[in-house]
C-alpha cells in the first residue's frame, strides 16, 4: 500500500534520515530510506512517499 505522508518538516525529515537506513534513490531520482519494519520512505521534495509493507506490530 502506498501513502502520502505529510509535507516534510525539519523534525520528520531529521527522523527518517537519521534512523531508518538509505536504501538508494528511485528511478525518479527519490531518495529512498527503509525502516526497521521494511517500510520504505521515499523523500519527494515536497512530501514523503510510503510504500507500506509491514504495520511494525499492529
Amino acid at each position: 500500500m502506498r501513502s502520502r505522508a505529510p509535507a516534510p518538516s525539519t523534525c520528520l525529515n531529521n527522523y527518517v534520515t537519521g534512523v531508518f537506513t538509505y536504501v538508494g534513490q528511485r528511478g525518479d531520482g527519490a531518495r529512498q530510506y527503509r525502516s526497521g519494519s521494511g517500510n520504505i520512505y521515499a523523500d519527494e521534495g515536497n512530501h514523503w512517499d510510503v510504500t507500506y509493507y509491514n504495520c511494525g506490530g499492529c
